[in-house]
């Protein structure tokens, strides 16, 4: 059966930049890059899973962190 693609891990759809204004697409993109490098890179299992989570709370620190350094 093979390893599952990108479309296939659900959570790689938190990984999206669409709706994102493009300064803060910038910072997000990279980590959807490494996610998607995970998934096709790693075999399944608990800690492809745990890795991506932890990716995914990184990839939100980054956002919040750029994004509360704007001016108001």
């Amino acid at each position: 059966m093979g390893r599952p693609t990108a479309q296939q891990e659900p959570i790689i759809k938190f990984f999206s930049t669409a709706h994102l204004t493009r300064e803060v697409a910038a910072v997000s993109k990279p980590f959807g890059d490494l996610a998607g490098e995970v998934i096709r890179t790693l075999p399944p299992g608990d800690e492809r899973r745990f890795c991506l989570r932890w990716l995914l709370m990184a990839k939100d620190c980054a956002v919040r962190s750029f994004i509360g350094a704007q001016p108001p």
